[in-house]
């Protein structure tokens, strides 16, 4: 199923989000309001400079609105020394995926105390990562075009290596199977599924070109966002006629197929989506588009207009956070919406901010 834009539905879409909001605050139900979401914490991933490999995390408490830069240098006594990938939470714990130094922090979630390092020797690049268990982990190498097994009790790459696609970047856990993203640097479409229990190949499925996010939405889907390709001729000038778009595809976690695809236009970079409301952000080039997720459609007028590297939802806030960056050589900065696309704060970050992870607590 593919999905074009559809100008007509942007207002529907908008009411439909604020009436649900509305219903949600006023319901007398006494077991929807038994546990509310605190948002306690929140960090923003910072990528860095890759020449000074000045990688960085940002916190921010939005009770007090105190925001600590250098979060992880604070806790542990050290600069993040590398470019960080991704960040990737499971539980108590937050893997901090960096190259250009080749390593993983395992940190506490909640101080960001070093709890452990994955370094990696053997010529891999760690591009992406995923828990299985509390023993194994997976992940990906940037150049190898391989994901390998990492032991978490001993923290150390096994020699367990599985051959992907060029280029795979984030991965997820889905079941007994890992998904992985062959991005390509937009030369690749795939996305190959591993049996976590064998460490094979089951299957490969195409994707829009250059997959670079995997979000699970908790309904047995993932969203693959994919990036397209910005083409060059062969004296690297920009040849737009070659470009290739991006593309959100979803896939059925239980029979790992892809069911619909979205047509974003543009080359999509983020995504965050509350399967509750029923609706998703996508950030594209110089705009953020509004999905919705249960009819897979994207509305063609802009949301919010600016350009932004990446967004996540808080559903203790109703609030989305948007990452601004200003180059490799300066600070960034992140940017608070409410649903209606309002600008309703903003803070400084690090260098190139990408990510954001979310702390909360039941009430």
């Amino acid at each position: 199923m593919t999905i074009l834009h559809n100008k007509t539905h942007h207002l529907i879409l908008i009411i439909s989000l604020l009436f649900m909001i509305g219903l949600a605050a006023c319901s007398d139900d006494p077991v929807s309001n038994t546990e509310e979401e605190k948002l306690i914490s929140m960090l923003v991933v910072n990528e860095g400079n890759f020449s000074d490999s000045n990688g960085s995390i940002t916190s921010f408490d939005p009770e007090t609105g105190q925001v600590t830069q250098q979060k992880f240098e604070q806790a542990a006594g050290r600069p993040m020394a590398g470019i960080i990938q991704t960040a990737v939470q499971s539980g108590d714990r937050i893997f901090i995926v960096a190259n250009n130094t080749n390593k993983i922090e395992v940190v506490d979630a909640g101080s960001l105390e070093i709890l452990g390092t994955i370094t990696f020797d053997n010529g891999i690049t760690p591009a992406g990562f995923a828990l299985v268990d509390e023993t194994k982990g997976y992940v990906s190498g940037l150049y190898t075009n391989s994901v390998s097994a990492v032991d978490m009790e001993s923290m150390e790459v096994t020699d367990t290596t599985i051959e992907v696609g060029n280029n795979p970047q984030e991965m997820i856990v889905a079941g007994n199977h890992l998904f992985v993203a062959n991005n390509g640097f937009g030369n690749d479409n795939t996305i190959s599924i591993i049996n976590t229990e064998t460490d094979q190949v089951t299957s490969t499925l195409e994707t829009g070109s250059g997959p670079l996010q995997l979000i699970s939405d908790g309904l047995d889907r993932l969203w693959v966002v994919s990036n397209g390709l910005k083409a060059y001729d062969d004296a690297w000038n920009r040849d737009p006629s070659n470009d290739i778009y991006g593309r959100i595809d979803i896939i059925d976690i239980s029979t790992e197929q892809i069911t619909a695809t979205i047509e974003t236009g543009g080359f999509p970079k983020a995504l965050s989506v509350d399967p509750e409301l029923g609706f998703g952000w996508v950030v594209n080039e110089n705009t953020v588009q509004l999905i919705d997720l249960n009819t897979f459609e994207v509305s063609d007028e802009s949301f919010i207009d600016r350009d932004f590297n990446g967004v996540g939802y808080s559903t203790a806030e109703n609030r989305l956070y948007l990452a601004h960056s200003r180059g490799f050589e300066q600070s960034g900065q992140t940017i608070i919406y409410d649903l209606e696309g309002a600008a309703i704060d903003s803070f400084q970050v690090g260098i190139a901010p990408k990510d954001f992870l979310f702390r909360v607590e039941l009430n």
